[in-house]
């Protein structure tokens, strides 16, 4: 069934629809009942939630057909490699590495699709060019994540300092702390809690840092994207 909604989730004035629809009753007796649904449904605003997703998924992917986009993208991707070669080591399965802020970049000017490539191009590139133990695919996905997440925040849409800090929070706790724990414990043997005990600690003490650079990178390509009308 396709709802035809405004922008703000209520449907025209003109096109006011009222679904029929079953409610069935606990003792298997079916209750005919009519409901407007013009964005007041939980599961309406779900369903237009996700066909905006969607939508910014396909226009992501359409930038990929510009020269311009291609680019930009190759010169990100050899940035993130270039900054992978310089990881500070601060244990086993501790180190700060900045290669993630041009993936980020490329979230926020191309949007999720074009971010995910440019994160997938760059952990494969990286790898191939300094390869550092065995390749794990784990780390390609988190990449990947990166430009997906950034891509979703800040693609056509103003950088602020709020959403810059709710975008780096759930960064750091779905990939920083969840995922890459549970790849270095996978690789390592390790129990997934011992390590997430030196991770949290590593993350809580540069979560303003890398927020702060990430701010500050972010509010430059946005400059750059509406003076040369980049996407």
């Amino acid at each position: 069934m396709c709802v035809k909604c405004q922008m703000d989730g209520k449907l025209p004035l003109d096109e006011k629809l009222l679904y029929q629809f079953t409610v069935h009753h606990p003792h298997s007796v079916a209750t005919q009942g009519v409901f407007s649904l013009c964005g007041e449904s939980p599961i309406i605003r779900e369903v237009i939630f996700l066909e905006k997703m969607m939508h910014t998924v396909k226009l992501s992917a359409q930038e990929m057909r510009k020269t311009s986009v291609v680019t930009i993208g190759g010169v990100l991707i050899a940035i993130s490699v270039v900054l992978s070669f310089f990881k500070v080591p601060l244990g086993p399965t501790l180190q700060i590495s900045f290669s993630s802020l041009p993936i980020a970049a490329g979230g926020m000017l191309f949007g999720p699709f074009v971010g995910a490539v440019i994160g997938f191009v760059s952990d494969l590139l990286g790898f191939i060019v300094r390869p550092n133990g065995f390749f794990f695919p784990g780390f390609t996905l988190n990449a990947i994540l990166i430009g997906v997440f950034y891509g979703f925040f800040f693609y056509k849409r103003k950088v602020t300092l709020l959403n810059v800090i709710l975008s780096s929070l759930l960064v750091t706790l779905v990939i920083n702390l969840g995922l890459t724990t549970l790849w270095l414990s996978m690789m390592y043997g390790d129990a997934f809690i011992v390590l997430l005990g030196a991770r949290v600690l590593k993350n809580v003490l540069l979560f303003p840092i890398d927020t702060a650079l990430l701010f500050m990178i972010l509010k430059v390509m946005e400059d750059l994207r509406h003076r040369f009308k980049i996407s």
